[in-house]
């Protein structure tokens, strides 16, 4: 079995609002140059249209996670502020 991954992938406005915005296991990053940072988990390797995300952006895929029961999470504990 592989091991999960935690990616993000930069996708355009319309596919985030027509379709990644409506599925609850991917995750807004941010904006950037017109395109949509979208956080999820993968199994397996990482495909080339992906990177894989650093510290901060799994701090907000797994609050996002956590405060919609959406299981795994990426961080096996959170510290809160």
């Amino acid at each position: 079995m592989k091991q999960l991954k935690w990616v993000k992938q930069s996708v355009s406005k319309k596919a985030w609002s027509s379709f990644y915005s409506h599925q609850g296991s991917y995750c807004f990053l941010e904006e950037k140059e017109g395109k949509i940072g979208v956080g999820f988990a993968i199994n397996g390797d990482i495909p080339e249209n992906c990177l894989e995300l650093n510290n901060d952006e799994l701090m907000i895929v797994d609050m996002y996670r956590r405060d919609r029961h959406i299981y795994p999470f990426p961080l096996k504990t959170v510290e809160r502020i």
